[in-house]
């Protein structure tokens, strides 16, 4: 059999999107919701292609390390998603070809309680009508919170964030270890039914 998977291709120019589109990509991954190209809603909306908008602190793709601090973190990412989400409608772009990205780790911030969170509260964002995607594997804030000496030693805190996240309502989750996540979720689920 023939497995036919969906190319996502993560830019934030415009005329990159459209190029990946052309070449047969079948949605565009925008760490900067729209901010860091005017021409990227139009460009999503004139090829009908799926649009991933993702919350970053900053409006450009090059994220800082910067510990902000948020009086609500799930609150100011809502509605900063919900704006994003309005403006691309309003641009062309088809609300089921959306889905969104709360962002993690450094996008956030710098101290690893944003992220946690955030996958707590992962549930909120599905109000917004669009499916939710969780990218936390091998993240910074993982460092954070276990300690570890980089990326190699994060596999067992990704695992724990995605299933949670997975398991508190995030509709996608994207990770580097496929296989060990699915078995994952299937064991959170399997407890959650008892």
């Amino acid at each position: 059999k023939i497995f036919k998977g969906v190319i996502s291709v993560d830019t934030y120019k415009a005329e990159v999107a459209e190029m990946a589109i052309k070449a047969g990509a079948d949605m565009i991954n925008d760490v900067t919701a729209g901010r860091g190209d005017k021409e990227m809603f139009r460009t999503v909306a004139k090829y009908g292609a799926g649009y991933c908008m993702m919350y970053s602190k900053d409006k450009t793709a090059r994220t800082t390390r910067e510990n902000v601090q948020y009086d609500d973190v799930v609150r100011t990412i809502f509605e900063f998603l919900e704006r994003r989400i309005d403006l691309a409608v309003k641009a062309g772009v088809k609300l089921e070809s959306i889905c969104v990205d709360p962002g993690m780790g450094a996008f956030v911030s710098a101290d690893s309680k944003y992220s946690l969170q955030l996958i707590k509260n992962i549930g909120a964002f599905r109000a917004l009508g669009v499916p939710v995607l969780v990218g936390a594997s091998r993240k910074s804030f993982i460092s954070g919170v276990i300690k570890d000496k980089g990326p190699q030693d994060r596999m067992e805190g990704s695992l724990i964030a995605s299933v949670m996240a997975g398991l508190n309502g995030a509709d996608i989750l994207r990770v580097h270890d496929a296989g060990e996540t699915v078995r994952g979720i299937r064991m959170g689920r399997a407890i959650n039914v008892i």
